[in-house]
């Protein structure tokens, strides 16, 4: 018996031309840690009584296609989930490279995304897909992954792949010890031990029609919602006076790799007021939350900038 293994199970996504389009005729094998994106339907209990105690037979609920991809964050792969989350981003001449800065669009692209398993020849395709969050965190070492989340409109089994020849591109993966994080531009990295990022993109996954075969009919975006979290050794009362004070802030992490580079920015956010605890006689840690927002509609709350050697980028 022939049993699907996941060291040779590939993921293969692009871009949509319209929502629920499917596959094109291009495709990249996305690189990840985990994926556990696919469509699930529920049976709904019958309530028929037809005269014995034997039950009648259930109907089909909705179909809800969700999941997360877990995938590194490298030079090359990662910008593709940059444009589902964002959209395409401005592109422009940086010397000898290229700098491409991502904000928030008032739509974002749909994608397909195939789970391959060649030992079955099974290749199942997810179409109607936007990404739904992000979720990151900075430590101080080991690779740097993200949490992608995924909501889509179904999912078809087919016995081919939709791309007969998807581009595989080189991943250059970025490392937590080349991350900088910064506070208002003032480095604060040599004393924090952690700090995650989360973004919603704040989806409408309540999007059934009658008449949709159990499927969205539409994917709107909603209000971002952006937050996160820091550890740090308490060495002064710099982040303890920013929450007390209700201050707004900025932060930025940026990885540096060669002549790549990867820059998140959060414009403006508050730190909530927090005092640390005394747990022994160890070293004392500190911990906030905060969350990120635009005081005005004309600000973007989050920034990404990558600079890199590739001009332009497009959905097709």
């Amino acid at each position: 018996m022939t049993q699907a293994k996941g060291s040779s199970a590939k993921v293969v996504a692009g871009f949509e031309g319209t929502y629920k389009a499917g596959a094109g005729a291009n495709g990249t094998v996305m690189p990840r840690v985990s994926f556990s994106g696919g469509a699930s339907r529920t049976l709904n209990t019958s309530s028929v009584v037809t005269g014995s105690r034997s039950p009648s037979a259930p109907s089909a609920g909705n179909t809800d296609y969700s999941g997360n991809i877990v995938v590194p964050v490298d030079a090359q792969t990662f910008l593709i989930w940059l444009i589902a989350l964002f959209g395409l981003p401005t592109s422009t001449a940086d010397g000898d490279n290229f700098k491409h800065v991502f904000t928030p669009k008032e739509t974002q692209p749909s994608l397909w995304i195939e789970k391959q398993f060649p030992e079955l020849s099974s290749y199942m395709l997810g179409y109607g897909i936007k990404a739904s969050s992000l979720a990151l965190s900075v430590t101080s070492e080991g690779e740097v992954t993200a949490d992608i989340g995924l909501i889509g409109a179904g999912e078809s089994s087919n016995s081919a792949a939709a791309v007969a020849s998807p581009d595989q591109l080189t991943s250059q993966q970025y490392q937590n010890f080349q991350a900088t994080i910064k506070m208002d531009n003032v480095v604060l990295s040599d004393r924090i031990t952690e700090f995650s990022l989360s973004l919603d993109c704040g989806l409408d996954a309540d999007s059934y029609c009658v008449g949709g075969g159990g499927e969205r009919g539409s994917i709107a975006e909603g209000v971002l919602g952006i937050s996160g979290n820091i550890t740090a050794l308490f060495t002064d009362k710099t982040l303890l006076q920013k929450g007390a004070d209700n201050a707004t802030v900025s932060f930025a992490v940026e990885y540096v790799l060669g002549a790549t580079k990867l820059l998140i920015e959060l414009t403006e956010a508050k730190i909530n007021r927090a005092s640390p605890a005394i747990e022994g006689p160890k070293g004392i840690k500190e911990s906030y939350s905060f969350q990120g927002f635009a005081s005005t509609p004309s600000l973007d709350a989050v920034r990404v900038t990558v600079t890199n050697d590739v001009e332009t980028y497009s959905l097709t």
